[in-house]
């Protein structure tokens, strides 16, 4: 694997992989395949998580949260949710923990072939990626992709919960800190 940059854009060069077939069959086999690993991958994230509470973070989830709760054309349901959680953040019932974020972590973003390893996929497209981001929102957005059903995204909220060490509101507080970063 190489990686570098020229005229001012990075780049890798690793070994062969391919997105997820376009065949609609193939893609469901594939995303079943993968799934698994993907959740794996994303609970490992989760793990190195920073600590709790630490003044940029604090900051940059008050920002956010105060911009979604502002937005006018948003959603009302959004807005109070981003009032209620700015209310808890002020309160001190709620200190975000910062952790990579991707901000589009979806199936079209892996590639595939990596045979053999821990993870048999690579995440690509990090151009909007943050290294203190929130918690949860890339979980959320993968598991749109993946399809799956709500009982299975309530099982892995709360072993997100569990690995963060906070509560579902706090885990709605940092996807909602999310989506107004965003």
């Amino acid at each position: 694997e190489r990686q570098g940059w020229i005229e001012g854009r990075s780049y890798a060069v690793v070994p062969y992989q391919r997105p997820l077939s376009s065949n609609r069959v193939l893609r469901y086999l594939q995303r079943s395949a993968l799934r698994p690993k993907i959740l794996a991958w994303l609970a490992d994230v989760a793990r190195l998580a920073g600590p709790v509470g630490t003044l940029a973070q604090d900051q940059k989830c008050q920002a956010a949260l105060t911009a979604l709760a502002g937005l006018a054309a948003g959603p009302p349901d959004v807005r109070r949710a981003a009032e209620a959680a700015l209310e808890k953040k002020t309160d001190g019932a709620f200190k975000p923990r910062a952790t990579l974020m991707h901000g589009d972590f979806w199936t079209g973003n892996l590639l595939t072939g990596r045979r053999g390893e821990l993870y048999p996929f690579t995440v690509i497209d990090w151009r909007g990626f943050d290294p203190d981001g929130f918690a949860i929102f890339d979980l959320v957005v993968m598991v749109q992709s993946l399809r799956l059903r709500p009982l299975e995204l309530r099982r892995e909220l709360a072993e997100h919960v569990q690995i963060l060490g906070c509560d579902m509101v706090a885990a709605r507080t940092c996807l909602l800190a999310a989506l107004g970063g965003v």
